[in-house]
């Protein structure tokens, strides 16, 4: 069977992609036998989850590879999906929203083979925005619940204001700079972008063209409440080994979701808001004029994860 496309999910980070990766997951066989796999996902250990996120059916090994100068794992990785593919179906679906959170930090190699990639086979990368308020808002929360590590600004105890001034994270709100990179190694017509809404599985499934199945949204990973931010700011001022963080760290989403409603969602201040939407504003208007994306819509701010 030949394969006619390969679709690089990239997230962004907080617009349902783990529901999307869990729903690939549970339903794999439905959908190969509807054309459409998705392989499975290889276990990592404890260090690089925590340098690249918590333990999902998610391709991880994506991020791994392009960030490592040694491409012999990538090209073997590929070799096996490809050889897997060709059992199954001709569309494959490879998701991880690494590949936009860690774009950035690529090797040249990486790049390079990427590149290679993308030449050799029909791959197509899809992409979720979301308002960037709202984005932001969700990755700072993110942000201090990763443990110290592979980013500089990963697990410390900063108010909003100074993940905003850190330069590494500031790039994240570029989504027009991303989508121009990758304009630039995968063409414009392999590019798919879309506005997070909140069903991001429906919007998937209907793009992919299998709608009719219905598989439902997921709601399985709720951003901390005020509370639990709090905490989780106290927590980070202490010096913990990533088993004791992440131990406290699932006492502390517990004690926040037993609040429920008492623990009010988490908020940036007025004159953060205003900076992030500063920053973002000539960016939106290129989304808006080039690609026909809109989040400026009143209210997309508001949309939970």
């Amino acid at each position: 069977m030949n394969i006619d496309k390969i679709i690089l999910h990239a997230g962004t980070p907080k617009t349902g992609t783990t529901s999307l990766q869990m729903t690939l997951e549970e339903h794999r066989s439905i959908l190969s036998r509807q054309g459409v796999f998705y392989p499975a996902t290889h276990p990592v250990d404890a260090k690089t989850a925590a340098h690249f996120g918590e333990m999902k059916p998610k391709h991880q090994w994506l991020v791994q590879s392009l960030v490592a100068e040694d491409m012999s794992s990538f090209w073997q990785n590929i070799e096996n999906v490809i050889s897997q593919a060709s059992q199954f179906a001709p569309i494959v679906v490879l998701s991880t929203e690494g590949l936009f959170h860690h774009w950035w930090d690529f090797s040249n190699s990486g790049r390079a083979a990427l590149a290679d990639f993308v030449h050799a086979f029909h791959v197509e990368l899809w992409v979720w925005l979301r308002e960037p308020v709202a984005f932001f808002t969700s990755s700072y929360v993110q942000m201090l619940k990763n443990p110290p590590g592979l980013v500089h600004c990963y697990g410390r105890d900063w108010p909003p204001e100074r993940l905003l001034d850190e330069p590494w994270f500031a790039k994240h709100l570029d989504y027009v700079g991303f989508l121009d990179d990758v304009k630039e190694l995968f063409g414009s017509e392999r590019i798919r972008a879309f506005t997070y809404t909140g069903s991001t599985v429906h919007d998937f499934f209907e793009a992919i063209g299998l709608a009719e199945l219905g598989l439902p949204e997921r709601r399985d990973y709720p951003t901390l409440g005020t509370v639990g931010v709090k905490l989780l700011r106290l927590l980070n001022r202490q010096a913990l080994s990533m088993k004791e963080k992440a131990a406290a760290l699932d006492a502390i989403t517990q004690v926040d979701a037993a609040l429920g409603p008492q623990s009010a969602p988490f908020q940036l201040n007025p004159d953060v808001r205003a900076r992030v939407r500063a920053l973002c504003a000539p960016g939106l208007k290129r989304l808006r004029d080039e690609y026909g994306i809109d989040l400026e819509t009143p209210g997309y701010d508001e949309v939970g994860d």
